[in-house]
């Protein structure tokens, strides 16, 4: 894998997420005050376990949905049929990041390698934290007020710290992909090892 590691590389094992991230992102650069608005928004809904609903919708204008939540009830079926779903989980104990268009995460045709994967509550707002460092960093400004909004939920230099460490290899991700019966889930925890993909995510930590 080169150093021009792509957001839309569809093989990457952090690839749901992060393409998760670069909706937030799309959405800021276009519309700073809105954004803002669907920031706190999300970031209320979706770490506050409390709610009956916790999760974020990340609409692309014109692409795929992309889903965070921190429960799974049911494991789906499709015309009857039981279908490659998540696997249901109590609400907090994890977070769900998935895909949901005309190749959902449960669909063998999907582009996705790991079309679903689940990671910790420390570990989505790590992955939160990441995507405001890489918008500040891309569009060179200082959103004072986006940050306030981050740390009112998420403690930044604990959520950094515990990033850099995952990269590094420190600690191993939690879970990992989280559908019924993925067949790459020992590849998925040995691609997150991958060196020049860490270089890539970590340097906009810095």
């Amino acid at each position: 894998m080169s150093l021009e590691f792509n957001i839309i590389d569809y093989k990457s094992p952090h690839a749901v997420v992060i393409n998760s991230c670069g909706v937030i992102l799309r959405n800021a650069s276009q519309e700073l005050l809105l954004f803002q608005d669907q920031l706190d928004l999300i970031l209320t809904k979706l770490l506050d376990t409390g709610r009956n609903w916790p999760e974020a919708i990340l609409r692309n204008e014109y692409g795929p949905e992309y889903f965070i939540q921190a429960y799974w009830n049911d494991e789906d079926d499709y015309d009857g049929e039981p279908v490659n779903a998540i696997k249901k989980f109590p609400k907090g104990s994890r977070y769900a990041v998935y895909i949901m268009d005309d190749f959902s995460h449960w669909n063998d045709k999907n582009p996705y390698l790991f079309p679903a994967i689940a990671y910790s509550k420390t570990e989505i707002q790590a992955w939160l934290l990441w995507s405001i460092k890489k918008l500040t960093a891309e569009l060179d400004k200082d959103f004072k007020d986006i940050q306030e909004l981050v740390e009112a939920h998420i403690n930044i230099e604990e959520s950094k710290t515990l990033m850099i460490k995952k990269l590094n290899g420190e600690q191993p991700w939690e879970f990992g992909p989280t559908r019924i019966h993925e067949p790459n889930f020992p590849l998925w925890h040995e691609m997150v090892k991958n060196p020049e993909m860490n270089a890539w995510i970590k340097k906009w930590l810095n």
